[in-house]
């Protein structure tokens, strides 16, 4: 969600653009200003615009005698009041105009232009200074007197629009040996986390301890212990979580689970949650970004990305493994789109082709009798989300370069053997 979208004629660009450098100057690097640099004559205004003007927290028109003439900044700002948003307008008054659309006559308008006739303030002077320093303080005030029991509101608005849809796609599982589907409340998942696992979990530990100096296994964290922890913990821990597992170890019952929770409020009550098949999602227009497929499900809401940029959903993006290499960088435009939402993401071992940063990387542990002792409660449930086994290990850093190049050789020798026809489900 742009935190300021500037609406400009295409004829006063020139001006529109230092305007927009001198207030993100002044507003710091924090502060994301949006304006349209596509914009031609006569171009067509397409929704991906549209909805960058209904998200913008402070809407911020560019007046002139262009800009009241121009039919595609008035449909901005109509759209913008119809988002119920008309009081989070800053008018930055290039030049004098006659009558303005509503609701603008009734909004204080700063002046960057003087003289008879008038004509428009050098950069460089005070008053043009002094102007966007008034816009920048009136942004800062606008975004204080309502910030978080909006965005509550509309959390809240919007858990119960998607309520339905994630009980249908996330509240049974179809099991293989089974007729009917089953509640995923049902079903429990045990886990291994290790801050970061092997490229391969196909390689023997002697052969990975035969490339690799034993200075560097600290750094691998081979050496350490692990010990176990619920599994919503670790989600909790853990803001970015790829979870990887063997096929049918379980990866899409606990993101199911997870997003049953949140939205029944057993787990982080405050957040949206959203459950993404990514192969669905590769599936749909190239153009379509992940903030888009996320207002379909919530039905068109128009805070949608509002929501989103604020980092109240809980993301659960299934099966990695499951894109094809050519939309991988669109996958990661996905991953990287809503940093601040807690994300979980889950892949096949040994198909992950490449790291995302800042992911703390975890194991769905093999289904052994004795792994799923202790997780019954004593009230006909299973534990919540089941248990993962974490090693205490520190902040991943750069491994030395012997370290590296085994970790290369193994990814190398893992996607030899799957081009050999290892493609199992996942």
């Amino acid at each position: 969600m742009p935190d300021i979208f500037i609406s400009y004629a295409h004829e006063d660009k020139k001006w529109a653009e230092a305007f927009e450098q001198d207030l993100q100057a002044r507003l710091g690097p924090n502060v994301d200003i949006y304006r349209d640099n596509r914009i031609l004559v006569g171009m067509h205004i397409d929704g991906h615009l549209m909805e960058k003007v209904r998200n913008s927290a402070v809407f911020v028109p560019v007046i002139s005698p262009n800009w009241l003439g121009s039919a595609y900044c008035q449909k901005e700002l109509r759209e913008f009041v119809a988002s119920g948003e008309s009081t989070r307008i800053l008018c930055a008054e290039m030049l004098p105009v006659g009558e303005l659309p509503e609701p603008l006559p009734s909004i204080r308008r700063q002046v960057f232009y003087g003289g008879d006739p008038a004509t428009k303030l050098r950069r460089d002077s005070k008053k043009y200074e002094e102007g966007v320093a008034r816009i920048a303080e009136a942004f800062v005030q606008l975004v204080k007197d309502c910030p978080e029991p909006q965005i509550n509101g509309l959390v809240k608005e919007i858990r119960e629009q998607a309520k339905p849809h994630i009980e249908h796609r996330c509240g049974t599982m179809k099991i293989l040996t089974m007729t009917q589907p089953i509640e995923v409340g049902g079903i429990y998942t045990d886990i291994n986390i290790l801050e970061r696992p092997l490229a391969s979990r196909r390689r023997s530990i002697e052969e990975i301890l035969a490339d690799i100096q034993p200075s560097a296994l600290d750094r691998l964290g081979i050496a350490q212990a692990k010990e176990r922890v619920p599994a919503l913990d670790a989600v909790v821990r853990h803001a970015r979580l790829m979870v990887m597992g063997k096929p049918g170890a379980g990866k899409t019952t606990l993101l199911k689970r997870l997003a049953m929770e949140c939205i029944h409020g057993r787990h982080r009550p405050h957040l949206v949650p959203v459950y993404v098949p990514l192969r669905e999602l590769m599936e749909r227009p190239e153009k379509e970004t992940l903030g888009q497929y996320i207002r379909d499900q919530w039905n068109g809401h128009p805070h949608t990305e509002r929501v989103l940029r604020a980092g109240r959903a809980l993301l659960l993006l299934d099966g990695l493994d499951e894109v094809l290499t050519a939309d991988q960088p669109r996958v990661r435009r996905a991953v990287d789109e809503f940093p601040a939402c807690p994300t979980v993401v889950t892949c096949r071992i040994a198909a992950q082709e490449y790291v995302f940063e800042h992911f703390a990387e975890v194991e769905v542990a093999d289904g052994r009798a004795d792994a799923h002792a202790g997780h019954h409660d004593g009230t006909g449930a299973h534990g919540s989300c089941g248990e993962l086994a974490v090693r205490d290990a520190r902040a991943v850093g750069v491994a030395d370069d012997d370290v590296r190049r085994a970790g290369d050789r193994a990814r190398e020798r893992d996607r030899a053997g799957r081009h050999r026809g290892d493609h199992g489900a996942g």
